[in-house]
């Protein structure tokens, strides 16, 4: 089975590159700095005030940078560099 037109995978981790360059073409980010992945990230929920929504990832990879989040498919860094999350600047606020 020629698993890269066969396989059924989930859009996510096929998109993480994009995001990359998107981060990187904005400034978003330096591919040197490091985002904690703690296995998962609690943000506000916008529906329901004082609750938070828990995202997970596939498993906490630690102390990570752009490469090897891609490598590793860390979901945590690139919910970081998509929405932002605390002091990190996301590309939903470019």
């Amino acid at each position: 089975m020629d698993r890269t037109i066969s396989g059924l995978y989930t859009p996510g981790s096929i998109v993480k590159p994009f995001f990359a360059v998107g981060a990187l073409a904005e400034n978003v980010i330096d591919p040197n700095k490091k985002i904690l992945s703690t296995g998962s990230i609690s943000i506000a929920n916008p529906f329901l005030p004082g609750q938070k929504t828990v995202f997970k990832d596939w498993r906490a990879n630690g102390w990570v940078n752009m490469e090897q989040a891609i490598a590793v498919s860390c979901d945590v860094y690139f919910y970081e560099i998509g929405g932002g999350y605390e002091g990190q600047k996301g590309l939903r606020n470019c």
